[in-house]
């Protein structure tokens, strides 16, 4: 995304759907999260960099731009520990969910067990 005016950016988008229940009585819950950014190697989060955030247009989703300044910590946790860090809240002032996603996974087995690739 580009905005008038505005340096070039980066856009994440994160969809939310709370698993609950056992068995056959599994139930899902949508609910966007109030705010989202991403984690760089230094462990500082690029939330001050953020330039808009809506709800997405699915269901549980939340959208946002950040100004790619300061993106250059993101991008080596990306290429020296091959993970992304994602950071969200629940509701406005509430305790921050820190995921982290291993991009070296290609697949899950039957057992959901990860598939790793080479690279």
């Amino acid at each position: 995304m580009n905005y008038p005016g505005k340096q070039p950016s980066v856009t994440l988008k994160i969809v939310l759907n709370d698993v609950f229940g056992e068995g056959k009585a599994i139930n899902t819950n949508t609910a966007p999260p109030s705010s989202i950014s991403l984690v760089g190697l230094d462990n500082e989060s690029n939330a001050p960099a953020q330039l808009m955030s809506a709800e997405g247009e699915d269901p549980g989703s939340r959208i946002a731009a950040f100004s790619i300044d300061g993106f250059q910590s993101i991008i080596q946790r990306i290429f020296e520990r091959k993970e992304l860090a994602v950071l969200f809240n629940r509701k406005p002032g509430g305790n921050d969910v820190r995921v982290l996603a291993d991009l070296t996974v290609l697949d899950r087995d039957d057992q959901g067990q990860p598939i790793k690739g080479d690279q």
